[in-house]
């Protein structure tokens, strides 16, 4: 069995809090190039959050996942959040 530190309700608030709310909606709109000075902003606030909560496993697959897909975004030719809203909005009125 792994040991595994149990968390707060609070510390599990706090997490979920900074990395929506400060890091994915900072970044998800305006996502810089690949290897960038921005990008490398991006990761420094990455190792910001993984100090802050000691590494703890929540915040490591959070935030893991997340910079995937800044990175998949980053890569990708074209990318642009409005386009991907706009088609976000459309598959939900069709699901209506």
């Amino acid at each position: 069995m792994i040991d595994l530190e149990i968390l707060s309700n609070q510390q599990i608030k706090e997490i979920y809090y900074d990395v929506y709310n400060g890091f994915w909606k900072k970044y998800r709109d305006h996502v810089p190039e690949w290897k960038s000075e921005e990008w490398n902003r991006i990761v420094e606030h990455e190792k910001q959050l993984r100090r802050k909560h000691k590494n703890c496993p929540l915040i490591l697959h959070m935030i893991q996942d997340l910079m995937d897909q800044l990175e998949a975004r980053s890569r990708r030719r074209g990318y642009e959040p409005s386009r991907e809203k706009a088609s976000e909005e459309a598959a939900g009125s069709q699901r209506d």
